[in-house]
């Protein structure tokens, strides 16, 4: 059997159950994760059935794959996550064999400045 205790300030973070998952609410800011989750999922999605997954993944990661349709396509991912107002800022750099992303959004109530990073 497990046990854990589990500490809330009441008057900040609710606590919520989704799909069986339980979650920690405070504010807006799932809204950062959900996007950062939304791009470590590109970032980490490999296919050998080209069938499944994201429909464009493997303009991602061909080399002949201009940075102005890997920006569109990831700038789109942002704006569509659930709870993003604007993009901020964005930015997408290369360093060896390390492709690096960062970005600022605003949700309702904040700005948020995240990014991930991607080994070819």
């Amino acid at each position: 059997m497990m046990a854990s205790d589990l500490k809330l300030d009441l008057q900040s973070i609710d606590l919520e159950s989704t799909d069986g998952d339980l979650d920690l609410v405070a504010d807006d800011y799932e809204i950062p994760q959900s996007c950062q989750i939304r791009l470590l999922t590109i970032a980490g999605e490999q296919f050998d059935n080209t069938a499944v997954g994201i429909p464009w993944m493997h303009l991602m990661s061909d080399s002949g794959t201009a940075n102005n349709v890997k920006r569109a396509l990831l700038v789109r991912e942002i704006l569509q996550t659930p709870g993003v107002k604007k993009l901020d800022d964005f930015r997408m750099e290369k360093s060896g064999s390390h492709e690096e992303v960062r970005f600022s959004i605003s949700t309702p109530n904040n700005k948020f400045d995240l990014g991930i990073t991607r080994a070819e």
